[in-house]
């Protein structure tokens, strides 16, 4: 993480976006696709890495817990994903209302 933070301060992007006027935007375009791939290639890495590590603890942690005890977890779990997902869609129901009548 430490390195791709250093990579993203040592990439000045914001230099090749602030001198898009200049003559050789394609070449500065190239050059900003390019840094944008390759940190967008280092989140994936992060991403998976960070994946393996809370599969990895959950295992450690039910190898801990009594069978019924790593089935109520795990349920537990699941009640938690689906309540915090509906209230995820009654928020943006209810958001997406409010920006109608303010339309209106």
């Amino acid at each position: 993480m430490a390195s791709l933070q250093e990579n993203i301060a040592d990439c000045p992007l914001t230099e090749h976006a602030n001198n898009s006027g200049d003559s050789d935007t394609e070449s500065q375009n190239g050059q900003v696709i390019q840094a944008l791939d390759s940190h967008s290639k280092d989140l994936a890495s992060i991403l998976a890495d960070s994946d393996k590590l809370r599969m990895d603890t959950l295992k450690e942690l039910l190898g801990i817990f009594t069978p019924l005890q790593a089935v109520e977890f795990l349920i537990a779990g699941k009640k938690l994903h689906l309540c915090m997902h509906q209230w995820g869609q009654e928020r943006d129901h209810h958001r997406h209302g409010e920006t109608q009548l303010m339309r209106q």
